[in-house]
């Protein structure tokens, strides 16, 4: 069964070069060219596997769009359909509580390139990485 992602991104050219490559490894693809695009496309029934979502937008960033997907899907359901990402600056704000005097926190930019999608789910399988999140559904609806 083809599994259908949901490319989320202001820039048109990177939609149309990422479904160019999801579509050559067999993926169905369907687009929204901001948050709320997605978040519509989504409350109107239609189907995504999984949110390619750039998280630099206007009006509503990739961060917010989370946000606003996991409290919609909070209706729905009891199941967990959008991952909780920990902010590194609530990272600090732990270390301060349990006793860290000045804790920096800083990130680091590393970029994996790819031939295409199924390179990477070979590397993510092969180091381990799944959805641990317990009972949740196949689908995000």
């Amino acid at each position: 069964m083809t599994k259908t992602v949901l490319v989320v991104d202001d820039d048109p050219t990177q939609r149309r070069l990422i479904q160019a490559v999801l579509e050559r490894d067999g993926f169905a693809v369907a687009q929204a060219e901001s948050g709320d695009a997605a978040i519509d496309h989504l409350t109107a029934g239609a189907k995504a596997d999984i949110i390619l979502l750039d998280l630099v937008m206007p009006r509503l960033s990739g961060q917010d769009t989370l946000k606003e997907l996991r409290a919609a899907f909070q209706g729905v359901d009891r199941h967990t359909h959008v991952h909780r990402f920990t902010d590194m600056h609530d990272v600090g704000d732990l270390l301060v509580a349990c006793g860290f005097a000045d804790p920096v926190m800083d990130m680091e930019v590393v970029t994996l390139t790819y031939a295409d999608v199924r390179e990477l789910m070979r590397d993510l399988k092969a180091i381990g990485a799944h959805n641990v999140t317990q009972g949740r559904p196949a689908a995000l609806s």
